[in-house]
């Protein structure tokens, strides 16, 4: 924030110093949703000339200008809602501890399109309220020291990394030492520009959920991003994708046996034909979330204003049945 460097500062003063509407959350007493009132730049600039922090802002605005995209570019306005609401479903999802106490529940009450995958039978206890940090994957070669991941993995996802631990980058054959010195039903994102999924659940040792966020999607990115997930390409770890895309523009045909349809999302199995050349491996699954899971997910206001801040209109996966004998298959 503007003029607060090196400040120690807390989230009721920066809520009092901000003009914002703050709604309690159902049920949870240490979960608020903060309301911002829509303001632009401009205003601030004009009204505000000569402020210090403004012309700070300027200066560097007109700096980085020329390498800046924006966030919907990016993607990172679809990421940080991604992980924030992520948190408060499973936050959300403790309730079912309560009343009868229980240790575990099923994953099935905060992800349900998981019903029917490798994880319909998995019990999640929750270990951390904060998504941390993952490396950045590449097909570089880079020396392994699992002590400097130990302790990348335990830092904060959107914390500024220190200057004696930037971003550590890790060879794509490394993912399975990585995913076993990460813990359990933690979420996990992945650097910038990292040759893998964004985020990351290890559910069990040999079990992941992966999620590939974006504003789009089309059936040639989706094959990529499914070729990612696992960067090792490795068959010891099975990996179920979940595509959280705002508008994607998919079109493709399975055999009846090989996907499921529902009201939510679409399941599609080992064996579908993505495009050309590119097949879903045995220890692969994908799970594409319409939008009723994906309003679900992110609550219906949060996901009305995604939908238009990105300009995108809602779609849906198209999926026909091929003939018996056609020689896709």
């Amino acid at each position: 924030m503007w003029g607060l460097k090196g400040s120690s500062i807390t989230h009721a003063d920066i809520l009092q110093s901000l003009n914002v509407y703050i709604q309690p959350v159902h049920d949870l007493s240490e979960v608020v949703l903060v309301k911002i009132p829509q303001i632009t730049i401009d205003y601030i600039i004009t009204n505000h000339p000569k402020d210090p922090a403004v012309s700070e802002y300027v200066s560097f605005s007109s700096r980085s200008g020329k390498t800046a995209k924006p966030t919907f570019e990016t993607g990172d306005t679809l990421e940080i809602a991604f992980s924030n609401n992520t948190l408060i479903k499973l936050r959300k999802s403790q309730e079912f501890l309560i009343d009868p106490p229980r240790i575990t529940f099923p994953i099935t009450i905060p992800f349900p399109f998981l019903q029917h995958t490798f994880a319909h039978d998995i019990q999640f206890t929750i270990m951390d309220f904060s998504c941390k940090s993952f490396p950045i994957f590449n097909s570089q070669i880079h020396d392994y020291n699992k002590e400097k991941i130990a302790t990348l993995l335990e830092r904060s996802a959107y914390e500024p990394a220190p200057f004696s631990s930037p971003d550590i980058q890790v060879s794509n054959s490394h993912f399975a030492n990585v995913i076993e010195t990460s813990r359990q039903f933690v979420l996990y994102k992945c650097g910038p520009k990292s040759s893998s999924s964004d985020f990351y659940i290890k559910l069990s040792e040999s079990l992941i959920l992966s999620f590939i966020i974006k504003s789009t999607i089309s059936i040639t990115q989706l094959a990529e991003e499914v070729n990612k997930a696992v960067p090792d390409d490795s068959d010891e770890i099975n990996c179920i994708c979940v595509v959280v895309a705002l508008n994607p523009s998919l079109s493709l045909e399975a055999r009846a046996d090989l996907y499921e349809d529902t009201n939510s999302h679409i399941l599609l199995r080992p064996g579908v034909r993505l495009c050309k050349g590119t097949k879903i491996k045995d220890s692969i699954q994908v799970v594409i979330l319409k939008p009723s899971a994906l309003e679900d997910l992110f609550s219906t206001t949060i996901w009305r204003s995604l939908v238009t801040f990105t300009l995108a209109q809602k779609g849906y996966l198209k999926i026909g049945v091929p003939a018996p004998h056609s020689p896709a298959y």
